[in-house]
C-alpha cells in the first residue's frame, strides 16, 4: 500500500460508491442532502435512488454522466435530485450544471401532466476546487426577478459548496452532515486518519472512513478506482490547457484594451483641443469676441467653424467610449486639463 496511490472521496466513482451503491448509502446520502438543503430527516418522507449502478470509466468514451440522481418526496411532494462530486472545477461549471439540470428536468413532467405539476429540480455540485478566492463556501441559485428579487420558479435550485472553505475546526460528534463534507474535504489518508481518531463517537463516520479504507485495499474497486483517476487526470490536463488559452486570451484583450483606451484618450484630446483651444482665436478672428475654450461651446459660429452639435456629440461619443473602457470622468479632464464636473455635465447633455 505505501507505494500505491491511496484513492479520496473526491473520486466522483468512490462518491457514489459510498453514497449511492453499498450497503447503508442511501441513510448517508439522506444526511448529506439534510445538511445542504437545511433539513431536518423527517422533512424527507421517501428517497429512491435511481442510478446505483456503476458505469465502467473508460478515459476514450467522453459522455454526460450523472453520479447520482435520486428521487426525493418532501412535505408530500415529489422532487427530482442530482448531486456531482467534481474533483475538478472547470471553466464551463455553470453551463454544464444547468444543462445537466435541463437533462433532468425533462422527465419532471409525465406525459398528460399540466405544466403546473412539473416536479423540481435541485441541482446539488461538490467541489474539490474552488470557484474563487471569495470567502463563500455554499453558492444557490433560483430563478429570479432582477428588480425585485422575487422568485419567479421554484423548479429550478442549484447548489454549489466549495469544500476547502468549510471551517470545521468546531464539529461536533453529533454534527454528521458536516463530518460528512469534512471527509470529501479530505486531501490525504493522513488527514483521514486525524478525522476518525477524532470521531470515534460517530458510528457513521467511523463506517464512512472504513469503507473507504477497504476500497483501496480490495482489488475490483481498486481497478475501478484507477481507472477512473486516470480519466481524472486526463480530464486535469485538458482543463489546464484550455485555462492556458484562457489566460492567453485574456492577457491579449487586456493588451487591446490598453491599446483602444490609449488612442481613444488622444484621439479625445486631439478633437478637444482642436475645438475647444485652437478654435477660440478663430472665433475672435470672425466675430471680433473673446471666447474661452468653453464659450465655444455656447456661442453659434459662422459655418467655417465646426457645427456645434456635431462637434459636441464626436466629443461625447469619446467620453462614453472611454467610459465602457473603465476610463474615470475625473482621467478624462485631466488630460485636457478641465473641471471633471463640467466634463460630467457636457457628456450628460451630448451623449
Amino acid at each position: 500500500m505505501a507505494s500505491e496511490r491511496f484513492h479520496l472521496p473526491s473520486n466522483d466513482l468512490m462518491f457514489k460508491m459510498l453514497f449511492a451503491a453499498s450497503d447503508g448509502a442511501k441513510e448517508r446520502l439522506k444526511i448529506l442532502i439534510c445538511e445542504i438543503l437545511s433539513l431536518n430527516p423527517n422533512d424527507i418522507e421517501e428517497l429512491v435512488i435511481n442510478n446505483a449502478e456503476l458505469p465502467p470509466p473508460d478515459v476514450k468514451i467522453r459522455h454526460l454522466r450523472f453520479d447520482i440522481l435520486a428521487t426525493i418526496k418532501l412535505y408530500g411532494k415529489a422532487e427530482l435530485l442530482n448531486v456531482e462530486m467534481q474533483r475538478i472545477t472547470k471553466l464551463d461549471l455553470y453551463d454544464r450544471a444547468l444543462y445537466q439540470w435541463a437533462r433532468i428536468h425533462q422527465i419532471g413532467l409525465l406525459s398528460g401532466e399540466a405544466f403546473t405539476e412539473v416536479r423540481k429540480t435541485i441541482s446539488i455540485w461538490l467541489l474539490s476546487e474552488n470557484i474563487d478566492n471569495s470567502n463563500r463556501c455554499h453558492r444557490i441559485g433560483m430563478i429570479k426577478d432582477l428588480e425585485t428579487n422575487e422568485i419567479m420558479s421554484d423548479k429550478l435550485e442549484f447548489h454549489f459548496i466549495e469544500l476547502a472553505k468549510y471551517d470545521f475546526s468546531n464539529v461536533l460528534d453529533t454534527e454528521t452532515g458536516k463530518l460528512f463534507l469534512k471527509v470529501l474535504a479530505s486531501t490525504s489518508k493522513e488527514e483521514l486518519d486525524m478525522i476518525q481518531n477524532a470521531t470515534a463517537n460517530s458510528a457513521y463516520i467511523q463506517d464512512l472512513i472504513y469503507r473507504i479504507n477497504a476500497m483501496n485495499k480490495d482489488e475490483k474497486s481498486r481497478l475501478i478506482l484507477e481507472q477512473r483517476q486516470e480519466e481524472l487526470l486526463y480530464e486535469l490536463r485538458e482543463q489546464q490547457l484550455l485555462r492556458d488559452k484562457a489566460a492567453a486570451e485574456k492577457a491579449k484583450t487586456i493588451a487591446e484594451h490598453a491599446k483602444t483606451t490609449a488612442e481613444l484618450l488622444a484621439k479625445f484630446v486631439e478633437e478637444f483641443y482642436k475645438t475647444a483651444i485652437s478654435l477660440p482665436e478663430h472665433v475672435k478672428k470672425e466675430t471680433g469676441k473673446d471666447c474661452t475654450p468653453f464659450d465655444f461651446f455656447k456661442v453659434t459660429v459662422q459655418d467655417t467653424v465646426y457645427c456645434f452639435n456635431e462637434v459636441s456629440k464626436r466629443l461625447a461619443g469619446y467620453i462614453s467610449s472611454l467610459l465602457e473602457l473603465d476610463v474615470s470622468i475625473a482621467d478624462i479632464a485631466q488630460k485636457v486639463n478641465a473641471n471633471p464636473d463640467d466634463i460630467m455635465a457636457f457628456h450628460k447633455k451630448y451623449a
